[in-house]
């Protein structure tokens, strides 16, 4: 078992991974990220994911952004990895760099920070959001429990979009959002005019998973009737192969969806990027 202790940062690359990321205060992650399929303003990987000692990041550069947004999210990326013992500091200092720079563009940004409590076994949980980067959290199947039968209790955040007013009234389903030329247009992200991340609080037992995903991943995946991933993240035992089977069936979805944009219909071939935690029990 390699303990590390020793933040690290993916993306930028047509695909980077790591498969075992292990802490000392005993959370097991792994994570991947890489381009997805080249359209228009694709050129690059502008995800993001820093996995640090108490927890992980995941930063969406706004596609619209160009080049500009893969600096912020590399920029936010950074700041996180120097200083990921004060998160609120990290994103502020990555605010007044992209400030300085005058960049154009922005990023998304999903965080969650995980600290143990002394002599309890519950873990203080902190989420960091700005924007559509989703994170689900769901307790993992027991040995010998039946993935039919045992119960999942999910939690999930909620997407800072335009059109999440729209479904949370009922005045819209997902899928009827999906096809909408609004899709993945975000309400709430950091920019160099603007900074409004919003902070909420939890307790998390023993055994839960928690997974970050750009909307490169939740756009490839059902929500309609149940959230596909996290029945996933619920049944599948070990972050690698959660992580593994999330890389597969996503590519497989983008590459029909692939075939579906040339007869006319909306295409999901956005940079993709996911992290998984497990807490140990």
């Amino acid at each position: 078992m390699n303990i590390t202790d020793k933040p690290a940062i993916l993306g930028g690359t047509f695909c980077d991974r790591v498969d075992d990321y292990r802490t000392s205060s005993g959370l097991v992650m792994a994570a991947a990220s890489d381009g997805g399929f080249k359209n228009s303003h694709m050129h690059e990987n502008q995800d993001r994911a820093v996995l640090f000692p108490t927890g992980a990041a995941v930063i969406d550069g706004i596609g619209g952004g160009g080049p500009d947004s893969t600096k912020a999210a590399e920029i936010i990326a950074v700041m996180i990895k120097k200083h990921w013992q004060f998160i609120p500091e990290a994103l502020r200092l990555a605010y007044e760099e992209i400030a300085v720079q005058e960049l154009e563009g922005g990023a998304c940004v999903m965080i969650a920070e995980i600290t143990k409590q002394k002599g309890r076994k519950l873990f203080l949980h902190t989420r960091y959001q700005a924007g559509d980067v989703r994170e689900l959290m769901t307790q993992r199947r027991r040995p010998g429990e039946d993935p039919l039968t045992t119960q999942m209790h999910v939690a999930s955040s909620t997407d800072q979009t335009v059109l999440q007013p729209e479904i949370e009234a009922g005045r819209m389903t997902v899928k009827e959002a999906r096809r909408d030329r609004r899709y993945g247009a975000v309400s709430n992200y950091i920019t160099s005019d603007y900074f409004n991340p919003t902070i909420a609080h939890s307790a998390l037992f023993p055994g839960t998973r928690i997974v970050l995903a750009s909307d490169g991943i939740t756009g490839n995946f059902e929500e309609e009737k149940e959230p596909e991933l996290a029945r996933l993240a619920h049944t599948i035992k070990g972050v690698r192969k959660f992580v593994a089977e999330v890389w597969s069936l996503s590519a497989q979805r983008m590459l029909r969806s692939a075939e579906r944009f040339h007869n006319g219909q909306p295409s999901r071939r956005d940079n993709r990027t996911v992290v998984a935690i497990d807490i140990p029990r």
